[in-house]
């Protein structure tokens, strides 16, 4: 992948320069604040060589990379000097959302890891076999 290619493209089809408010990545994600999410043209943006899909989560425009995403931000950013990404708009979110991904986050973590510790308690013996009807 170019990168600075790349960049330039996404720049065009997330609605130009001036619709990107502020911009910065995870692991695999590309994760824009823009001012009109209706600008930016998600087929396009999908049918980009190392875009792997598009997502919108609360007030981010979220662009799934992988593991080109940090090379890519750096060519993005290059091509957005004027970029300040300290000034995030507050928008107001919906408070619901808030809420909800706050609570998954919490038990879906800590329930996985609930799952995983019964299933080796009960098929891996970790109880002494007491969970299967062992009499150790």
């Amino acid at each position: 992948m170019n990168y600075q290619d790349t960049a330039r493209q996404i720049i065009d089809r997330i609605g130009g320069k001036e619709n990107v408010l502020s911009l910065f990545h995870c692991i695999t994600r590309l994760r824009f604040l823009l001012k009109d999410n209706d600008k930016a043209d998600r087929a396009a943006l999908e049918a980009l060589d190392g875009v792997m899909g598009v997502n919108i989560s609360g007030d981010q425009f979220q662009l799934i990379i992988g593991n080109d995403v940090e090379p890519l931000c750096k060519a993005l950013l290059a091509v957005l000097p004027d970029l300040d990404n300290a000034a995030r708009p507050t928008k107001r979110r919906n408070p619901v959302s808030v809420v909800l991904e706050g609570l998954s986050s919490i038990f879906f973590a800590d329930y996985s890891g609930h799952c995983r510790g019964r299933y080796s308690e009960r098929y891996a013996g970790v109880d002494g076999g007491h969970a299967m009807g062992g009499n150790h």
